[in-house]
């Protein structure tokens, strides 16, 4: 039989390949096609546009419009010679003068319901009588804006929008010795 010899090799050529000992970063899953890719995209985009539209046409919390109180003391609405609730605006006054397209807003800061009530006949208590009438003055001219709040609460507001210039008596049909006016120029 043939006599077998080994050749030995240099130890560099039989050195094992060492592992790497720090493990390689997760990668990240990769969409399953560009189609995919591109629905997600998609929907996102329609996600935010929809935000947005909701966003902008959202009506605003907070009181807007030319500010006037509806006051009153410790609930009390009592007739003259009393002088305990009534109309006012920014400066303290029962008349305010504004410019047409203006918003005024009422709110009713004391403790008893009222109203604002433009002094238009068809409006409810409308009264042209001197004493404790709701209109002293008489009715509004024909042609200017009819508004009336209903009843509000504490807190409560009513907005209107003056288009037509001209000046307009209003009162509280509540407490018909409540007035205030308009001037819309």
């Amino acid at each position: 039989m043939p006599k077998t010899t080994f050749i030995a090799k240099p130890p560099s050529a039989t050195r094992l390949t060492e592992m790497e000992q720090s493990p390689k970063p997760a990668e990240a899953p990769k969409p399953k096609s560009r189609n995919m890719l591109l629905a997600m995209i998609i929907v996102a985009i329609l996600v935010v546009v929809g935000v947005g539209i909701y966003i902008y046409t959202m009506k605003p919390t907070g009181v807007t419009g030319t500010p006037v109180s509806i006051w009153d003391t410790s609930g009390s609405c009592l007739p003259p010679p009393s002088t305990n609730c009534g109309f006012k605006n920014s400066t303290g006054g029962a008349i305010l003068r504004i410019t047409t397209g203006t918003i005024v807003t009422w709110t009713n800061t004391g403790g008893t319901s009222h109203t604002a009530t433009a002094c238009v006949s068809s409006n409810p208590q409308f009264s042209s009588t001197a004493q404790y009438g709701s209109c002293p003055s008489g009715g509004n001219a024909a042609g200017l804006d009819n508004f009336d709040s209903g009843t509000l609460s504490g807190g409560a507001t009513f907005s209107h929008t003056f288009n037509t210039a001209g000046n307009y008596s209003y009162y509280c049909s509540l407490h018909p010795w409540m007035h205030g006016t308009i001037i819309v120029s």
